[in-house]
């Protein structure tokens, strides 16, 4: 009994390093969110800002994912550990400089300096996610297993990530999630790093001339919660009429995903936009984006098993709909939020935005699983699997989406506003 104890708690401490060690990419598009908007209230700066990040961010698993095959998983995620960190303090040194106009430095120079190091932070986060999927080959886990395991705990740091910017927002100011992001990846990532499994990783690749091919190779990042959940649905059943029978997805897929990524990020944007209309509100948005995250990791796990009833046509057209009617709601509500002001009071509409948008969110973490239904196994006209080309393509509409929704919600907010 005494070993089994130790087994379990050795098992949860390693489980509570690797949801630590993954929080930095989970802790920036948050933390920044709330440092740019807080500190500049400006919604096209945030949008803007934004965007850089999120699609560098997007990119840096990829980009970490072939820098570990060339040089060792544990040299890329010290090294990356160590050049995140440098790019978090440039971050909020170009944030503090622009907000405040502590130099002689022009405006558009110093907005060039906060987006530049926007996206440095966002390409040098480390590549915990890729890492940790080369572990379940010497854990032995099947792929249903290993995305089971992943979703839960990136899940987990997606939702710790928005509940710690809160908190910090609230009690230590705007950029302080930005400082804990640093401290998070100076304390977790480094001790992940010297796991053992990731050592041997290492060293069996040095002796063995066998590529490492990952039939379970990490999605592009996005925003949205509930993407592991979605490819373990998609394993589970297809969609009516079974998968895209072609190399390359069908337009409507793309399109479907570019809008779910978009409507993702205008919906956050929609978010800060109403908390700072309200006094002393801005740090609920970071409570609201957590409960967002919530809902659609919530919904990506749920609703495939509650919506088995329905011809998956039909699924598609419902959450579509409803989608539409809840981001239309909360930006018309984000809109109103003046007028409401003197008629429901700021708060009463601050709740209505929230309400809609996490009711919105978990629309989206269904339509998801749709979507990665409709992906696969996609099957050339040989029968040869493409499945993990069309999972990029899938992964890529949805960053894409995502980085032209912070932009152009960004801008027409200003325009609005």
């Amino acid at each position: 009994m005494p070993a089994s104890i130790g087994l379990s708690r050795a098992g949860l401490g390693r489980a509570v390093l690797e949801i630590a060690a993954r929080m930095p990419a989970a802790l920036l598009p948050v933390a920044l969110t709330a440092a740019i908007g807080l500190s500049t209230r400006s919604p096209f700066t945030t949008g803007v800002v934004m965007a850089a990040a999120v699609a560098a961010l997007g990119l840096s698993g990829s980009l970490g994912t072939a820098a570990a095959e060339r040089w060792g998983r544990r040299p890329v995620l010290l090294t990356g550990a160590a050049a995140h960190v440098t790019s978090l303090v440039l971050l909020v040194t170009a944030v503090d400089r622009f907000t405040h106009a502590h130099t002689l430095t022009s405006d558009v120079t110093l907005f060039v300096m906060v987006m530049g190091c926007a996206a440095l932070a966002g390409a040098t986060v480390p590549p915990v996610s890729a890492v940790a999927r080369d572990r379940w080959r010497a854990l032995r886990l099947t792929a249903e297993q290993g995305l089971r395991q992943d979703g839960n705990r990136e899940d987990l740091a997606l939702l710790a990530a928005a509940l710690l910017t809160a908190v910090l927002t609230w009690s230590a100011g705007p950029a302080a999630g930005l400082l804990a992001a640093a401290a998070v990846t100076a304390a977790a990532v480094p001790l992940y790093a010297m796991d053992a499994t990731i050592g041997a990783l290492d060293e069996a690749e040095q002796h063995s001339s066998r590529s490492t091919e990952d039939d379970a190779e990490p999605p592009l990042r996005t925003l949205l919660a509930g993407i592991d959940a979605a490819r373990r649905q998609a394993e589970a059943g297809a969609a009516d009429g079974g998968p895209v029978r072609s190399r390359r997805l069908r337009v409507a897929v793309l399109v479907r995903a570019v809008l779910l990524g978009g409507s993702t990020a205008l919906l956050w944007i929609l978010v800060l936009d109403s908390a700072l209309s309200v006094y002393r509100g801005a740090w609920s948005a970071s409570l609201t984006i957590a409960a967002m995250l919530a809902a659609g990791a919530a919904a990506s796990r749920w609703f495939p098993s509650a919506g088995d009833g329905v011809s998956a046509s039909r699924r598609r057209r419902l959450l579509t709909t409803l989608t539409v009617l809840l981001v239309g709601l909360t930006a018309t509500v984000s809109t109103l939020m003046s007028a409401l002001s003197t008629v429901l009071g700021g708060r009463a509409g601050l709740v209505i935005v929230s309400c809609a948008a996490v009711l919105a969110a978990a629309a989206i973490g269904a339509l998801l699983v749709e979507l990665y239904r409709q992906v696969g196994p996609v099957c050339a006209e040989d029968g040869s699997s493409d499945r993990d080309s069309s999972e990029t393509l899938l992964g890529g509409a949805l960053l894409a989406g995502s980085v032209l929704g912070f932009a152009a919600g960004g801008l027409i907010l200003a325009l609005i506003g």
